[in-house]
């Protein structure tokens, strides 16, 4: 390892330690240190200059949160570049899924039979819907986002969040009953369950 090496790397470590202890200041310095990089690197997968800046807003949004257990003694360079990786391959996996399941719903004709009755019904359920996410308590909300919106594994929440894989599952299962009890409830609406599906919701 070269003299400038260990120094970058001692820099990177008081940095780390300083943002463990709450230090803004040092959070800025590796914020502008390492957007660029992490920016060109996700924009290098994802092709779209919003998700690779909101990918690495998510990063740096996490490290903060969670900075109380981060190791200044581990490369940071290496840890902040896995986590925007990880960040990264979740928001392709997502584009794949939510890609094929839309050719799925194409070729079997769901949004070409739709009446215009039954659009009005799905723009219905959409705001419904989010009326019922909104309901959530704040915690099962968080990690519902994560998971549907972010595209999270459980096992991703629960690092991030700092709690149990379990924890995460109970909260999902919670959550999706909650929010079923409330589209019963408040949504007078027949539509197939896909429909649902389309929202991101069960």
């Amino acid at each position: 390892m070269s003299k400038s090496e260990i120094i970058e790397l001692n820099n990177d470590r008081d940095l780390v330690t300083r943002i463990r202890e709450s230090d803004h200041e040092a959070f800025d310095i590796l914020f502008m240190k390492y957007w660029q990089k992490l920016y060109s690197f996700s924009y290098g997968f994802l092709k779209s200059r919003e998700e690779a800046e909101g990918t690495v807003q998510q990063v740096f949004t996490q490290l903060w949160e969670n900075r109380s257990r981060l190791d200044p003694t581990c490369s940071f360079n290496s840890y902040i570049f896995t986590v925007t990786k990880n960040k990264v391959l979740n928001l392709i996996r997502k584009r794949v899924y939510e890609r094929k399941y839309l050719n799925s719903l194409s070729s079997n004709q769901i949004f070409h039979d739709f009446t215009t009755e039954e659009q009005i019904d799905y723009n219905e359920l959409l705001e419904i819907s989010q009326d019922a996410i909104d309901a959530l308590p704040p915690k099962r909300k968080q990690v519902f986002r994560m998971s549907r919106e972010q595209g999270m594994t459980y096992e991703e929440i629960a690092r991030t969040l700092g709690i149990s894989r379990k924890t995460v599952e109970n909260q999902m299962t919670m959550t999706l009953k909650t929010l079923r009890n409330y589209l019963q409830r408040h949504a007078e609406i027949s539509l197939p369950a896909s429909f649902l599906m389309i929202t991101n919701i069960l």
